[in-house]
């Protein structure tokens, strides 16, 4: 079945409308960011023409473009104090933050949980939307925006708004080909929880996951340019780094957010963005700023399929899996489940390990006992200042014992670099400016950093691509 379109635009101008047309207050919307999926229906004309030469097809090609979805919703219970009825949750800390709910520090009334990202929320469904021409505009309008206040922080700020212009926007041919020689591409990957990450793909479509990840392959770039091999090793790491970062900093808009931008660090909830507004209505700069439509059922069972979205009920069926359920945090990553389960385990074997040595001590005890002293009575008193004896060394031995944990820590402790690291920032960067953090610390943030303009700061990338508008 078709899902029930609901426009982005009134007469003219944008607002989100119910499907009778009329137009829904701003400060009674809310969105969340579901995740990316391919679209292999797509038709690819900016980049067809050297793909279709390198194939030695025509100028035109099927693509398998990544899409974005998002999705809006209604309180239909809103009494008109904007975000100060709301609290909102907090998938950092893995709480309900209700700061928001006073001004000054008076609680103004209602203080409802904002959480449209929950099974059974009582918001209201209007549409779910995706955008069409790459993920580029999206970010751009969410990052200076509603982004910029929800963060808080400059560093986050530069750090996403230098990493957006460096994924690629398309399929694209890579300068290495695999061991075999044949041509290998680099797209990006969505993945499940919302997240993405950078792939190598072995056809032009960017639909078949080459043997050869991006790691590999940076190794492989570098050393073909006459690096060393910590060079590559050094940009990869850089890379994984960006992407764990990204994918962190999203997860704040896995859960519901309002349309109308806000700030829970002061100022009366007031949102003073990037781009010099104050309060902007984020929906609508979606609406207006992006190449955005509705997504129909078609999108959703593909996005569904490939396990990239989160879960969404849309009018009584659901697609997607996971998110952020009632009262907890988001679904750990399977290698931290395990590790979890590890350290858990690895504690009880520890525990275990050093009362077996314990009993084993005193064992031993006794029976050196035994054959040394032919005396009962000796034997006996003797017994018992081994026994005070051992205990003495069982505490000690719970101090000085070293858990398997620990060892392990030690035996996969990532070897140290010791590579130049003048020469190192020289390739990436051919101005010699060291790349920045990727994250800073808490202790700078919320203050206001430069605005960096022209060509992002973290360029760790060497130039995959066959034009030169962009490095990668």
């Amino acid at each position: 079945m078709e899902l029930e379109r609901r426009h982005l635009g009134g007469d003219g101008d944008f607002a989100l409308v119910d499907k009778d047309g009329k137009e829904l207050d701003p400060d009674s919307l809310a969105w969340r960011y579901l995740g990316l999926f391919m679209d292999c229906d797509a038709q690819d004309d900016e980049h067809s023409d050297d793909q279709g030469q390198a194939d030695g097809g025509s100028s035109s090609s099927r693509y398998c473009r990544r899409k974005l979805l998002w999705a809006a919703y209604v309180d239909r219970r809103y009494r008109g104090n904007g975000v100060e009825e709301y609290q909102i949750y907090d998938p950092t800390l893995g709480e309900w933050d209700s700061s928001t709910c006073s001004r000054s520090g008076v609680f103004s009334g209602r203080c409802a949980k904002l959480d449209c990202h929950e099974p059974d929320t009582r918001f209201e469904l209007i549409g779910v939307y995706k955008e069409t021409n790459g993920m580029y505009d999206w970010w751009e309008q969410l990052f200076k925006h509603e982004g910029y206040c929800v963060w808080n922080d400059n560093d986050a700020y530069q750090t996403m708004t230098t990493w957006m212009k460096v994924w690629p926007d398309s399929c694209q041919l890579l300068d290495i080909t695999d061991n075999g020689g044949n041509a290998l591409y680099l797209d990006l990957m969505p993945l499940s929880g919302g997240d993405m990450k950078l792939a190598i793909y072995k056809d032009s479509t960017c639909s078949k996951v080459s043997s050869m990840d991006y790691a590999t392959y940076t190794k492989k770039y570098y050393k073909s340019l006459g690096y060393r091999d910590r060079t590559g090793y050094n940009v990869a790491r850089t890379y994984a780094e960006a992407i764990d970062t990204w994918n962190a900093r999203m997860n704040s808009f896995k859960v519901c957010q309002p349309c109308i931008a806000y700030n829970v660090g002061g100022n009366n909830n007031n949102c003073d963005d990037k781009a010099g507004y104050t309060n902007v209505d984020q929906c609508y700069k979606f609406g207006t700023k992006t190449k955005l439509e509705v997504a129909d059922d078609g999108d959703l069972i593909a996005a569904s399929t490939q396990g990239s979205i989160l879960r969404i009920n849309v009018y009584n069926k659901v697609y997607g899996k996971g998110g952020f359920a009632i009262g907890t945090s988001f679904p750990m990553k399977p290698l931290a489940a395990v590790a979890v389960v590890g350290l858990a385990i690895g504690l009880l074997l520890s525990r275990q390990t050093l009362i077996r040595r314990d009993r084993q001590r005193r064992r031993r005890g006794s029976l050196l006992k035994e054959s040394f002293v032919g005396d009962k009575l000796k034997r006996s008193r003797r017994g018992e200042r081994t026994m005070k004896r051992g205990e003495e060394d069982t505490v000690s031995s719970y101090e000085d014992v070293e858990s398997p944990n620990a060892q392990r820590d030690k035996a996969y402790a990532p070897p140290s670099v010791d590579e130049d690291e003048s020469e190192w920032a020289k390739s990436i960067n051919p101005r010699g400016k060291v790349t920045k953090d990727l994250d800073k610390s808490a202790s700078r943030r919320g203050r206001r950093g430069r605005n960096y303009g022209g060509r992002p700061q973290a360029r760790a990338v060497p130039n995959h691509r066959r034009t030169r508008t962009t490095s990668f």
